[in-house]
């Protein structure tokens, strides 16, 4: 086991067993490639993020009484993201080099790409790109889809032109709070204060974390702050008191600085007031169920403990199958993730497809490795790999440009990106019940520089008209084309049956 293994960020509830079967598997070993999280400081979670520091509870928690069916969200955000109706003509094929655009790509392509994407929530078909645009049931069913008055929408077009101060090495807390601004779901929650009526009161924030975040949301989406900048001092006052290690003004990374708001954020909407005395399950008899089961059983246990608009929006569930080499016998287990760490191939043409076949490949796990077979009853050679059971709204992907541990290095290689039809269904598990998950992309955190001295950008696609632009700390392009070294893409689920 490697010294990262031993870490008791990586656990998830106190013992560090590594078995499957009828053991408990209270390690989740998804762990790939790099030692070290991508970040000057020695920290890493895991491969994939299990969220709020609940995820120590996914195991010990008792079988949610929320009623409905798990599957069930609120999936159509092409609606949630814009109410444009704007005619352009776009090329059909549509794809990014993430240093500089390929021929796929074209300036006026780019800038016009979502335009007609983003269009109305109705039932109708989009007769430009034959793209189903439907409601879909949502989880808690008194909660309907978000929908904007429509005279809200002409502020909307002039504002998110804001740009953060940098207050001493924090453009990588400008990067993502950029990302996030333009994540329109997120942000019509906070600009309508929806989010006060979710305020948890036995959060250790007390409500002052989200608060100062929609703050600086409405600043930024202010019309008439449009093209000047402000400054996060308050909102950073308030998330270095929930994560201390982000006190003081040195460089921190932004995936890491991501992880943490979210889960700030969550903790302080987060709809259970009361978490349940935990059980232990039976693995036992689980291990009988058919996937599906399994998969709504363990999702309705995370539910019972973390349930929220960011978890609506953020979280997905992960399948992990470990097949003993002796038996064949097959273990699985599922897993929230927040956002999916993706190894990056060691070749010179990249794609990020390319970075999530490697993240799903069998891994081989041998020697201190091995895990302990049910079957078998003792420890066994064994393949591991991971397949999504249920896509998120808002899919965070992560690409693992730093290595090493005493000298660490940068991989600095250009991945390409879709712009959208970024179609994951075919990395789905054979028990999921969506036909579809295409995703379009939206935001972006670049990092420029080495493994000491970089800088962090963002490059955000406005959901109201449609525009990429740049931000630099206080300064904003655009409409801009370019997306440099991405680090960190977020992209929105829009076709999903």
């Amino acid at each position: 086991m490697d010294d990262m293994s031993k870490q008791s960020d990586f656990k998830l509830s106190g013992s560090s067993i590594r078995n499957y079967g009828s053991q408990p598997r209270y390690m989740l070993s998804v762990n790939r490639l790099p030692k070290h999280t991508d970040s000057p400081p020695p920290y890493y979670r895991s491969a994939i993020s299990l969220g709020p520091k609940s995820g120590s509870t996914l195991w010990n928690s008792s079988t949610s009484s929320l009623g409905g069916n798990v599957n069930d969200r609120s999936s159509d955000l092409n609606g949630r993201f814009s109410k444009l109706d704007l005619n352009e003509s776009t090329n059909s094929s549509k794809k990014l080099c993430n240093g500089y655009h390929t021929d796929y790509c074209s300036t006026k392509n780019l800038q016009s790409i979502d335009r007609r994407e983003f269009s109305e929530i109705n039932n109708t078909y989009s007769s430009r790109n034959s793209v189903r645009c439907l409601d879909s049931p949502v989880a808690n069913p008194s909660r309907a889809p978000i929908s904007l008055p429509v005279n809200s929408h002409h502020s909307y077009h002039r504002g998110g032109l804001v740009g953060l101060n940098n207050l001493g090495n924090t453009c990588f807390m400008n990067s993502i709070l950029q990302c996030l601004s333009n994540t329109a779901p997120l942000t019509e929650y906070c600009l309508e204060d929806r989010f006060l009526k979710d305020i948890n009161k036995s959060s250790s924030m007390n409500g002052m974390l989200f608060h100062s975040y929609a703050d600086l949301m409405k600043e930024i989406w202010d019309p008439d702050l449009a093209n000047s900048s402000t400054s996060p001092s308050r909102f950073k006052s308030q998330i270095q008191r929930f994560a201390p290690r982000f006190m003081g003004y040195s460089q921190q990374d932004s995936q890491e600085f991501l992880r943490y708001v979210l889960e700030g954020l969550h903790m302080e909407v987060n709809r259970v007031q009361k978490r349940p005395n935990p059980i232990k399950p039976n693995y036992e008899a689980e291990d009988c169920l058919p996937d599906n089961e399994k998969a709504n059983l363990y999702w309705k246990r995370y539910l019972s403990m973390d349930n929220s608009e960011i978890v609506d929006l953020f979280v997905g569930q992960l399948m992990s199958t470990l097949e003993c080499g002796e038996c064949s016998f097959k273990s699985t287990t599922f897993d929230p993730f927040w956002d999916l760490s993706l190894p990056i191939p060691k070749k010179s043409n990249v794609s990020i497809l390319d970075c999530l076949n490697l993240f799903t490949s069998k891994e081989e796990l041998d020697g201190n490795e091995r895990p302990i077979c049910s079957r078998c009853k003792t420890r066994r050679r064994c393949t591991k790999s991971f397949s999504i059971q249920k896509f998120p709204q808002i899919l965070v992907l992560h690409l693992k440009r730093f290595s090493g541990e005493r000298f660490r290095s940068k991989m600095s290689v250009m991945v390409d990106y879709p712009l959208r039809n970024l179609d994951l269904i075919g990395f789905a598990t054979s028990s999921c019940t969506q036909k579809s998950a295409q995703y379009k992309l939206y935001a972006v955190s670049n990092h420029s520089g080495s493994v000491y001295t970089g800088h962090y950008t963002a490059s955000c696609l406005n959901p109201y008209t449609g525009d990429w632009h740049s931000f630099n700390d206080s300064h904003i392009h655009g409409p801009c084309t370019i997306l440099i070294y991405v680090y960190i893409s977020l992209y929105y689920l829009y076709n999903i049956m």
